[in-house]
């Protein structure tokens, strides 16, 4: 740092200081009021004006400024513009320093090193510069004419000379000149994070200003953190509000977390009055943190995607011949065996098919993404990285790869990827042939697992047992009960019955049937010793005297044919 840079840096941290610890409110608003600025809001708010205004003539090297402010501080109760510039006691901690002219340079915006425009920094006429005649103009007019950008005069594209304020290039905007000079959010330390504080941009189109965003330029606010020294991403506060001319301005001042560079500038065209000398405001209210930014307004020309596909388009392309060398030179390498590889003829950003195959030229891929796709997204986050290989990549490197063109061009819509050999020859891989999903027939089903069906009962019923054909038949362990006969109320239920087996030959129609018959029922837990003795039979008592229950008659043939007859004693 040079011995100037250390004496501006050091004027800068005794003014501040001494506007921070010694200056009272009513101070504050005096001085506020000669520079024309807002005096309302607590004292923190008044001291962040008030430290702007130091920041601006600083960061300008404008030395009448300087010296001004320094009157108005370190006398704030002078009324006249004459006070010595130092504190009313003592010694000043700062010495006074002889009036130094500031050089203007008389090259214009184009061939100007920070392309800046300030009014901190602009040629005085005569009659206004201090001691130049005994009739000097109060200061608050002189610093009316310093402090105020652009209220009483035209700026030109000729005195654009202020602290150098850039920003990383970006495709999609290019600056054209400044529409106002560089203001400051000033930061605060932890304890004041909870106040919120105001910045006024005033805004003033010339008629060159209005001729040029009617023929397509925009009026962008750029916003950064830190100093004007440096290249700068565009940040916002966390905590922003903007309003133009009152009114406010929706849109996402925020970019990816933790990815600096990703945050677009704010187009703030449409809510302005274009009308040339109409005046407009931005205010921009912030929560105060530990982080300093600055803003400033530029015109620029903003590019869409589709713009950018055409020059792009323009640029001399990825030849085809020039792939088919790089891999058959990573083909020759003994240490790698090459294999067939599939290319995706899908945009791996968008998914979509590509239609303009694009890649930057320092990728070692084939894979190429969809030129407008990407750029779309490249316009809502500036990432600027590949979606292949994840590298860095700049708009100026990418180009269309004619190898992928010409496999997009030769195969229909319908294909998805190809398959490229270690030669670099592609071919259309064969669809897979899926198996056809067979229907099952569940009556073919029930047919050919009918013969095996098993039916086990868990328990049987406990007063019948099954014989020799398969039929179940009361008990035989009871002395009153007679095991070839079954009386038609203790009649096996048509669910419990099973019939045996009929031969296959005996079907009907002498085939096979879809009729799924009755499954074998077996019952495994029956046994004579388990056998429980079934209910006694109700008595019906005909007359006064009660009859005996006659029992059932013997069948002389237990295993043929059997009748039941009912008589009023019961069964015959």
């Amino acid at each position: 740092m040079s011995s100037d840079d250390n004496r501006w840096a050091g004027q800068r941290s005794a003014l501040i200081k001494y506007v921070q610890s010694k200056l009272l409110v009513r101070h504050l608003q005096t001085i506020l009021k000669k520079l024309a600025l807002p005096v309302s809001g607590l004292k923190v708010a008044q001291q962040a004006r008030l430290v702007e205004q130091i920041e601006k003539v600083v960061d300008a090297r404008n030395d009448e400024g300087l010296q001004q402010l320094k009157r108005l501080i370190y006398n704030p109760d002078t009324p006249d513009a004459h006070a010595s510039p130092g504190p009313s006691n003592a010694a000043s901690p700062l010495t006074q320093l002889p009036p130094k002219a500031p050089a203007y340079p008389s090259h214009g915006y184009n061939s100007s090193p920070s392309g800046l425009y300030s009014p901190l920094h602009s040629p005085v006429p005569p009659a206004m510069r201090p001691g130049t005649s005994s009739t000097s103009p109060p200061f608050s007019q002189l610093q009316l004419y310093y402090l105020k950008p652009m209220a009483k005069r035209k700026p030109t594209l000729a005195t654009a000379s202020s602290p150098h304020l850039a920003f990383h290039p970006s495709p999609f905007y290019e600056p054209v000149t400044n529409l106002t000079s560089i203001h400051g959010l000033q930061s605060f330390g932890p304890t004041n994070t909870s106040s919120r504080c105001n910045v006024n941009i005033p805004l003033q189109l010339t008629q060159q200003n209005a001729d040029e965003i009617r023929r397509g330029l925009r009026a962008i606010l750029y916003c950064a953190e830190g100093s004007t020294s440096g290249t700068h991403h565009v940040a916002f506060p966390q905590q922003i509000e903007i309003r133009v001319n009152g009114k406010p301005v929706s849109a996402n001042l925020r970019g990816l977390k933790n990815k600096p560079g990703t945050t677009r500038p704010l187009d703030v065209t449409d809510h302005l009055d274009r009308a040339p000398g109409a005046k407009n405001n931005i205010m921009i209210t912030y929560a105060l943190s530990q982080k300093r930014y600055i803003a400033i307004v530029k015109l620029v020309k903003k590019r869409s995607p589709e713009d950018l596909v055409s020059q792009i388009k323009a640029r001399p392309h990825i030849s085809k011949q020039a792939v088919l060398e790089r891999l058959q030179k990573d083909n020759e390498d003994d240490d790698l065996i090459a294999t067939a590889a599939i290319m995706s003829l899908k945009c791996p950003a968008s998914t979509l098919r590509i239609v303009t195959p694009i890649r930057s030229q320092f990728c070692k891929h084939n894979q190429c993404y969809d030129a407008i796709s990407f750029l779309q997204l490249q316009e809502q986050a500036p990432t600027w990285t590949c979606p292949v290989c994840s590298k860095k990549i700049e708009f100026a490197d990418l180009a269309i790869d004619n190898y992928v063109e010409e496999v997009l061009n030769s195969v229909s819509r319908d294909v998805e990827a190809v398959e490229i050999d270690p030669m670099g020859r592609w071919t259309v891989p064969e669809p897979k042939e899926q198996e056809p999903r067979m229907k099952r027939d569940r009556d073919s089903d029930d047919d050919d697992d009918s013969e095996n069906d098993l039916s086990i009962l868990d328990s049987a019923p406990p007063s019948f047992r099954s014989n020799q054909n398969g039929l179940l038949t009361p008990s035989t362990s009871h002395a009153y009960h007679n095991p070839t006969v079954r009386p038609a109320h203790l009649s096996t239920p048509k669910s419990l019955s099973s019939e045996p087996l009929a031969n296959p030959s005996t079907r009907p129609n002498g085939g096979s049937g879809t009729k799924r018959p009755a499954p074998v029922t077996i019952d495994l837990t029956l046994s004579d010793d388990d056998d429980v003795r079934p209910p006694a039979p109700k008595r019906h008592q005909a007359s006064a005297t009660p009859t005996p229950l006659a029992l059932p008659k013997p069948v002389d043939n237990p295993t043929g044919p059997f009748t039941l007859s009912w008589s009023n004693n019961g069964y015959i």
